[in-house]
């Protein structure tokens, strides 16, 4: 099999090395060479810019090492003494946005709880004014079910967001307890760092 290919392979280059001894290149054959020549110039200049750019980052990345070095130098252990505090104000603005969104949600809940029991209600008056009149309760059957059943659904929603905002709410309070104690005990080094 690759004999054979070898062979196509020579047969071609005969043929076409025969061509060329004949008579000049197709212009299109021609169009594309160019092309390709344009592109690989093109390549060749990119990779020259690329190369140029990691050199660059390279001094960029070393002269940062050795200015950061420095400033370690002249900080002292000042920067791991503090590296705690810093990690849990991080950890107290996390604290903060889950408390944030947990507020958010038993906000939604309890307006929804409240909407859904004032369509119970109404759903009810309805009923009563239309068993008054001799009328079809059945939709407002049907509508005050539904009510229920949200106003229900309402209420284990507002439920479940009351304990999670509990919960981030004594996790914040931690976290803001450890920051506030990590600050008096750092507080020379923090603001040297």
């Amino acid at each position: 099999m690759a004999n054979l290919a070898d062979a196509e392979t020579k047969s071609i280059a005969e043929s076409s090395g025969t061509a060329d001894d004949d008579d000049a290149l197709d212009p299109r054959v021609q169009i594309e060479l160019e092309r390709l020549n344009h592109a690989n110039e093109a390549i060749n200049h990119l990779e020259l810019q690329l190369d140029e750019a990691r050199k660059t980052l390279k001094e960029f990345s070393d002269a940062g090492e050795i200015e950061l070095a420095q400033l370690e130098k002249s900080i002292g252990s000042a920067v791991s003494k503090t590296r705690s505090y810093y990690d849990a104000r991080i950890k107290l603005r996390d604290a903060r946005e889950t408390l944030t969104k947990a507020k958010h949600r038993f906000e939604r809940a309890q307006a929804l709880h409240v909407a859904a029991k004032e369509l119970a209600v109404v759903s009810a008056d309805y009923i009563d004014e239309a068993e008054r009149s001799n009328q079809n309760a059945a939709s407002w059957n049907e509508t005050y079910s539904q009510a229920i059943a949200k106003a229900a659904d309402a209420e284990r929603e507002k439920y479940q967001a009351d304990l999670d905002q509990q919960t981030a709410d004594q996790a914040y309070s931690e976290i803001e307890k450890l920051v506030e104690k990590l600050q008096k005990d750092y507080r020379r080094a923090i603001n040297k760092s």
